[in-house]
């Protein structure tokens, strides 16, 4: 139920001998990706100070993540999810910085209408082509024109598919991992596992698995 802090993973920015102990998320998804509920409402937006009230908002108000509503303090807040307050119409995304530490990104209401899914893997079923995403989620698709590393934006009441974000020369991506994690730039140029972009008119490189396409020319989302 519980992790020490000395040991938490090194993305998530939180005081390391403040006290010993520190929720651990729920299974599902990448622990070094994402955040419980718990440490998120108490120790980032501060919506409470104790287990008490947190086990109270999840329980009793509306907390809602892509749309759904949570009721478990353990549940995993993952990278590029959209955490909603309905009563508070307030709006959140979990991004990572380019000190490798994951933040809170406070977005409006047009912008929590849509959320990024990585594809990272499919799976053809009897009933379709089964498209599996960075976060542990999965959407099922008649048609087949995404390829392994793209990105969908999906609408985030119906997980309805809004565009089609392909990773290639010229697309927006955002690093989440390795040295260059936090950085938004171009692709350059992509060859076989890796990938080659610019920075400070440097040319660098990084592994094509670190990076999730966030726009064609400029990102659709925050940063």
């Amino acid at each position: 139920m519980h992790l020490k802090r000395i040991t938490a993973p090194r993305t998530w920015d939180l005081p390391r001998k403040k006290t010993v102990w520190v929720t651990t998320p729920n299974p599902g998804k990448q622990r070094d990706l994402c955040l419980p509920l718990d440490f998120v409402l108490r120790d980032v937006l501060g919506k409470a100070r104790t287990k008490k009230e947190v086990n109270y908002i999840v329980t009793f108000e509306e907390v809602l993540v892509n749309g759904k509503r949570r009721k478990d303090r353990r549940y995993p807040l993952g990278f590029l999810d959209i955490l909603t307050f309905p009563k508070l119409d307030e709006h959140y995304m979990l991004l990572i910085n380019k000190q490798n530490k994951l933040y809170i990104q406070k977005l409006n209401a047009k912008e929590a209408e849509s959320r990024l899914c990585k594809l990272t893997n499919k799976t053809i079923t009897t009933k379709g082509i089964q498209l599996n995403f960075l976060d542990g989620t999965n959407l099922l698709v008649k048609k087949d024109g995404y390829k392994t590393g793209d990105t969908l934006v999906l609408a985030t009441k119906d997980n309805k598919v809004i565009d089609h974000l392909k990773l290639e020369n010229g697309a927006s991506v955002l690093l989440y991992k390795g040295k260059h994690a936090g950085t938004v730039t171009h692709i350059e140029n992509i060859e076989q596992d890796k990938l080659y972009f610019k920075s400070d008119k440097q040319t660098h490189q990084t592994n094509k698995a670190y990076a999730v396409v966030i726009g064609k020319d400029k990102p659709v989302i925050k940063i």
